[in-house]
């Protein structure tokens, strides 16, 4: 056990809470109330920073990777009098493009001629994804699923690279329906978002599945209820299956 009480493992999600959250909201505050908020923070905060694992803020968002670099690793006056946080926290407000290097994804916010090229680099925390199902219908006797699904700041701008899929899932016990789709132009994704400067015009997409692998899937957990109830002795009842969809997204922009 540390010397606060916490296991390492618990001490790093605790860590990464705080970073990500009340931390990181702090740190916004004090930036736009001036240097003498900007230096009280910075004083007080900069020990726990530099002790947090090294890994735990590599995870952070990138906006929030940065600012706490930049509070580990500058001086408490160059913080509080120069404008360096307060140009990283104004961007990052903001939607913002991304840009790709090479086979990679990095933010474009300030700094970059001062700051590792690594700190940009997106990673999980960055990538959110934004789906829309707009029609669930049955066409000609099969099931079609339209809408649209794309990752924020990243460009889709032709079909080619770009995958999505469809997961059905019902009871935890029964298998997901997995669906393929084909990508559509919906340029109207493109018109909707926050992102200046991003196309979607290709992030539509459309899935079509037959009926039976629904049914049959059905079928079964009517059975498994209708055994269940007669073994406790109820009456049994009709039964209906809900069905939730989730998209899945492969994207290299």
């Amino acid at each position: 056990m540390t010397a606060e009480g916490l296991a390492p493992a618990q001490r790093r999600r605790f860590d990464a809470g705080v970073l990500s959250g009340p931390l990181g909201s702090r740190l916004d505050l004090a930036v736009k109330r001036g240097a003498a908020r900007r230096r009280e923070f910075v004083t007080l905060f900069k020990p726990y920073v530099t002790g947090v694992d090294p890994k735990v803020k590599r995870d952070l968002p990138v906006a929030r990777r940065l600012a706490f670099h930049l509070v580990e690793h500058r001086t408490i006056d160059d913080l509080a009098e120069g404008d360096a946080l307060q140009s990283l926290t104004t961007a990052a407000a903001e939607p913002s493009r991304r840009v790709r290097r090479r086979l990679r994804w990095y933010a474009n916010l300030p700094l970059q001629d001062e700051l590792p090229e690594a700190m940009y680099r997106l990673r999980a925390a960055d990538l959110i994804p934004m789906t829309h199902i707009e029609d669930v219908s049955w066409t000609g006797g099969r099931l079609r699923v339209t809408g649209h699904a794309y990752l924020a700041g990243l460009s889709v701008r032709s079909p080619r690279f770009n995958r999505a899929f469809v997961v059905l899932r019902g009871p935890r016990w029964l298998p997901p329906v997995r669906l393929r789709t084909r990508r559509v132009l919906c340029p109207e994704a493109t018109h909707g978002a926050r992102e200046p400067g991003c196309n979607y015009d290709w992030s539509g997409f459309v899935a079509d599945m037959p009926p039976w692998p629904l049914r049959w899937r059905g079928a079964l957990r009517s059975l498994v209820n209708g055994v269940r109830r007669t073994l406790r002795r109820r009456e049994t009842v009709p039964d209906t299956t809900t069905w939730r969809a989730e998209i899945m997204i492969w994207s290299r922009g």
